[in-house]
């Protein structure tokens, strides 16, 4: 097995063993896999990635599509309590991050290749 460490998949920071821990010496993310003294069964789970899935465009539309109508759903909801009164504090400042976060959807959404029929 390679005793090489790769960068921290979560913050990209260096990685040093500690046996039989593999933690990074960035953000404290760490792992250990079982207690073996030879730590090669953390290091390689350490240095195993996910692979990245390929998403049809028709699947990242139909995704798209379905984020803007949970994002118009917290919207509304949020707006209705604050109709009401029946709210604290950071609603408001919630209300207006969803609303940013739908508009910039609706910009990536626009910007994003069309399906294929």
């Amino acid at each position: 097995m390679a005793s090489e460490l790769m960068a921290c998949p979560f913050c990209g920071g260096d990685a040093k063993t500690k046996l039989p821990y593999v933690r990074c010496t960035n953000c404290g993310a760490q792992m250990c896999f079982g207690d073996s003294d030879k730590c090669e069964s953390s290091i390689a789970a350490w240095n195993r990635r996910a692979q990245p899935q390929q998403v049809g465009d028709a699947n990242l539309a139909d995704l798209l599509d379905r984020l803007y109508s949970f994002l118009h759903s917290a919207w509304d909801a949020a707006d209705r309590e604050l109709r009401e009164g029946t709210h604290g504090a950071d609603l408001h400042q919630f209300r207006d991050e969803v609303y940013a976060a739908a508009k910039t959807l609706q910009r990536v959404t626009a910007a994003a290749p069309k399906a294929s029929p």
